[in-house]
């Protein structure tokens, strides 16, 4: 999905997830998936800012539920604004 750097993304769920937090991979082909990922908590308005930066990135969104957890991936595109 191309977008402009710094969008916002909104994060919208039927059911609000008592817990929602991400990660983002800013090289997936060259991530070590050995190492621990450590996980951003997405703010109270359910909007992740994306980067500045020009490239391709992966995100990878954790949501918690009484119910269970359940991972969701997404990759976007950051077009420069020029």
């Amino acid at each position: 999905v191309p977008v402009q750097p710094l969008s916002p993304l909104e994060i919208d769920f039927k059911r609000k997830p008592l817990e929602l937090s991400y990660f983002k991979l800013e090289d997936p082909e060259a991530f070590n998936w050995d190492v621990e990922i450590v996980y951003t908590e997405v703010n109270e308005n359910s909007k992740i800012i994306l980067p500045e930066k020009s490239g391709g990135y992966m995100y990878v969104l954790k949501a918690n539920w009484k119910q269970g957890v359940a991972d969701y991936g997404f990759l976007v595109e950051v077009m420069s604004s020029n």
